[in-house]
């Protein structure tokens, strides 16, 4: 709200109570307002009346102009707006890079061609989370808890698989209790490293009887350990998209079925870019292309 918004409310309603509900402050603080710029100005800018208030003459020429600086500032702020619209900063993980972003880009850039795009891909969403915050990105996909203030568009409910070589004695099951795994060799996703999710309770439970640490990065590393028989590793459906192709894997749901939501992470939508609003809905359109697809499933 501009500096001047508040007085010209008043002026408009006549009504200091009346201005004061509709802005959401309190009476006295918005007489504390008129005060302080009446104080500011030397100039008293309204009669106050039992019925409500009126203008004064000087406060009459003074609430005019008031109302074109308060329209000026409007169009600054959009100038600005629009001037930073030029560059669209998307925040990523690889499985997102690799299985959403080449064809949503695409659609994006044919219908904003004169967009920069800008691609920043971090190693957790803690660190995407961060770099949004600093305003160093427009939007960004996001899987976990993160502040109020900001709005999540959920996209897709990711479904956790146990992941297995075809000869690994789990690979007949047609589902898996969590429990059910403690005996054997657990190879830890790169998920790990993020520390969240609804996978973390028992990501440490495993690890705490684990055969193996690694801190793998790359979830392409993690499958290849699985692929030689060597344990077994828990992964999501997208993440199996982008890193199973010709691989000799058996991908088992849990019993019960156990999902994170993925979605596109921004600042409140008032308050962001009509080129990042729009790759938002473009976004929302790729929902259906995104659920299909198979995975390799225990018989």
């Amino acid at each position: 709200m501009g500096k001047y918004e508040p007085i010209l409310r008043i002026a408009e309603l006549g009504n200091l109570t009346r201005a004061a509900e509709e802005l959401g402050y309190s009476q006295s603080s918005l007489s504390y307002i008129l005060n302080n710029i009446e104080g500011e100005l030397g100039v008293k800018l309204f009669h106050r009346e039992r019925l409500g208030v009126t203008p004064t003459k000087g406060g009459a020429s003074l609430l005019e102009l008031m109302g074109r600086i308060e329209t000026l500032e409007k169009q600054l702020q959009f100038l600005a707006l629009s001037l930073r619209t030029s560059v669209l900063r998307v925040g990523s993980m690889t499985s997102m890079s690799i299985a959403w972003l080449p064809s949503l880009l695409r659609t994006f850039q044919e219908k904003f061609p004169e967009t920069t795009l800008h691609v920043l891909q971090q190693d957790s969403y803690r660190d995407l989370l961060l770099s949004l915050e600093r305003d160093a990105l427009d939007c960004t996909f996001f899987v976990g808890k993160h502040s109020p203030s900001l709005e999540f568009l959920p996209l897709y409910e990711d479904e956790y698989f146990v992941v297995v070589s075809q000869d690994h004695p789990l690979a007949q099951r047609t589902a898996i209790p969590q429990e059910a795994l403690y005996q054997y060799t657990f190879v830890p996703p790169s998920e790990i490293l993020a520390g969240s999710g609804p996978m973390n309770e028992l990501y440490q439970s495993l690890l705490s009887t684990c055969k193996l640490f690694t801190e793998l990065s790359d979830d392409l590393a993690v499958v290849k350990l699985v692929e030689t028989g060597f344990g077994f590793s828990i992964l999501t459906d997208l993440i199996l998209r982008t890193v199973s192709a010709g691989k000799s894997l058996v991908a088992i749901p849990f019993d019960p079925p156990v999902y994170r939501t993925v979605g596109l992470l921004s600042r409140p939508h008032k308050g962001i870019s009509d080129v990042t609003r729009s790759f938002l809905q473009i976004a929302k359109t790729y929902i259906p292309r995104w659920q299909a697809g198979c995975l390799p499933q225990g018989s």
